[in-house]
């Protein structure tokens, strides 16, 4: 779920609703929704990995070593991506679509 969100919560829509608190849905069987899980299925066109492949240790090593051209993680790694000597930069997330609105991260906090 962490890692798919970012394809459930494009063009607006948030998991649980707007304000987060609607329990009655889940939000992920939306014209939105379903159509960011479709361009996560494209990406696996391109890069055929195994999702159990990319795990969290996996996306970290592949960033630290220069090899992931961008990592969406969260502020946990900021020290030991600092330690480790990485010119790195926070921004927001992109669009998934053209002129849609940016998608939102899994995040306890707004």
């Amino acid at each position: 779920m962490y890692n798919t969100i970012l394809f459930t919560s494009g063009d607006g829509n948030r998991l649980f609703g707007e304000s987060g608190a609607d329990t009655s849905s889940s939000y992920l069987n939306t014209d939105a929704a379903v159509n960011g899980m479709n361009i996560f299925l494209k990406l696996h066109e391109i890069v055929p990995v195994a999702s159990a492949d990319l795990g969290t240790d996996t996306a970290d090593g592949a960033f630290k070593a220069g090899t992931a051209a961008m990592h969406i993680t969260g502020p946990w790694n900021v020290a030991p991506f600092t330690e480790a000597g990485i010119d790195f930069g926070v921004t927001t997330l992109p669009s998934l679509t053209n002129g849609g609105d940016p998608a939102a991260s899994f995040s306890g906090t707004r």
